[in-house]
C-alpha cells in the first residue's frame, strides 16, 4: 500500500513539473502578434469591452493601405431599457509602418500621408450612426527595438454633424510587422 501511494505520488509531481516546463518553452516561442489584444478603449467614459476575437492588430492596413498597420476592434452588445437596443462600436488605429516614433501625434479629421489616425462607427440596430473624427492624438509611449512592440494611448473626439459628441479614450500596445 505504501509503495502504491509513493508511485502515485511521484507521477503526481512528474505531471505536474512536466505540464509546467511544457507551458513555460511554449510562452517563449509564442508570437505576440497571437497574444496580445492591442486596444482597450473606453467611449464617453463607458469602458467598451472589445470582443477579443476582433482585437486585431492589422499589419496590411486594411482600409488605410499597406503603409500602415491597422488596430481594429469592435463591440457588440445589447443597451437594456425600452426599447432594447442592439450596439456595436467599432474602433480603427491607423499607425505608420515607417514613422513610428515616441511622442505625441495629433491628427484632424484626414489621415494625412505618413500620419497617424484614429475613426469609430456606432451602429444602432444595424443602423450606421453619423460619427465623423474631427480631431485626436496618438501617444506612442515606447518602442521595444527587439520585440517591435509598441505601446501608448489615443483620444478622439468624433461629432454627429447635429449635436452629438462622442470622446473616445483608451490604450495600445502591438507588435509591428513589416
Amino acid at each position: 500500500m505504501k509503495s502504491i501511494f509513493n508511485i502515485s505520488i511521484l507521477l503526481l509531481f512528474v505531471t505536474l513539473f512536466s505540464c509546467s516546463s511544457e507551458d513555460s518553452s511554449n510562452n517563449n516561442n509564442v508570437d505576440p502578434i497571437d497574444t496580445v489584444y492591442p486596444m482597450e478603449i473606453y467611449l464617453d467614459g463607458e469602458h467598451i469591452v472589445l470582443q477579443n476575437d476582433s482585437n486585431l492588430a492589422n499589419p496590411l492596413g486594411g482600409t488605410f493601405g499597406p503603409d500602415y498597420n491597422l488596430l481594429y476592434g469592435f463591440s457588440q452588445s445589447s443597451l437594456t431599457g425600452r426599447p432594447v437596443i442592439d450596439r456595436k462600436v467599432e474602433m480603427n488605429l491607423a499607425i505608420p509602418k515607417t514613422n513610428v516614433v515616441v511622442g505625441e501625434h495629433l491628427f484632424t479629421n484626414a489621415i494625412q500621408t505618413n500620419g497617424y489616425f484614429a475613426d469609430m462607427d456606432i451602429k444602432i440596430d444595424g443602423v450606421v450612426k453619423v460619427v465623423n473624427t474631427t480631431s485626436g492624438k496618438i501617444n506612442v509611449s515606447s518602442i521595444d527595438p527587439v520585440t517591435n512592440l509598441v505601446t501608448g494611448t489615443f483620444e478622439l473626439i468624433t461629432n454627429d454633424g447635429t449635436n452629438q459628441n462622442h470622446t473616445v479614450t483608451g490604450s495600445f500596445e502591438y507588435v509591428i510587422v513589416d
